[in-house]
């Protein structure tokens, strides 16, 4: 359940991402191109952090906070992007001034804003399967990770597009989501973290 609500919640933030940075920065290629490379440099870091991280700690409760303070810095995201796109993209600029601000604020409010949470949710699938890899058939644990995983990104690209965003809007939809993977990490952490009874 944790690794399909964060491939969700992860693919829908990146695909919400152009609405939120539009205001500021527009929908050009130029910042479709900053967000998609952020995330995918996050995604890479994450990965690697995330196996090493796992290979030291292997503890599903250590899983599940990483999680729940990734969701926290990404519930941030529509609440900070205001204030830092107007900080960036202030007024009086010239044509000239105003493309370079656009490439430049958009790829700076992607490092900001969308980095962070990335890297913290793409820990994720390499600390699973290390988890699951405990008790054996490391190959079925790992295809099963990334499928759910794949499938969740499935949802988070289509279900935001044609039915979250028109019924609650782009805020709505990334708070919803981030607020739905931090009651599954939150059950994941008290499931493992509380000791159980005989």
């Amino acid at each position: 359940m944790l690794v399909f609500t964060a491939g969700f919640t992860l693919m829908l933030v990146e695909i919400t991402a152009p609405r939120i940075l539009g205001p500021f920065f527009g929908t050009s290629t130029h910042v479709w191109t900053n967000i998609i490379g952020v995330i995918l440099a996050a995604l890479s870091i994450g990965y690697y952090a995330g196996g090493r991280m796992a290979d030291r700690w292997p503890s599903p409760v250590l899983l599940c906070l990483v999680v729940m303070a990734g969701c926290g810095l990404a519930f941030l995201i529509p609440f900070v992007t205001p204030a830092l796109g107007t900080w960036l993209f202030g007024p009086g600029l010239d044509p000239g001034q105003a493309r370079v601000q656009m490439n430049l604020g958009s790829l700076l409010t992607a490092l900001c804003l969308f980095f962070p949470p990335a890297l913290l949710l793409a820990v994720v699938p390499p600390f699973t399967i290390r988890c699951l890899a405990e008790h054996g058939r490391l190959g079925r644990a790992a295809g099963t990770v990334y499928a759910l995983g794949t499938i969740g990104s499935i949802l988070g690209t289509f279900l935001p597009t044609f039915l979250l965003t028109p019924w609650l809007g782009t805020r709505g939809t990334v708070l919803s989501a981030t607020g739905l993977l931090f009651l599954v990490s939150l059950a994941g952490f008290l499931v493992h973290c509380c000791p159980k009874k005989d």
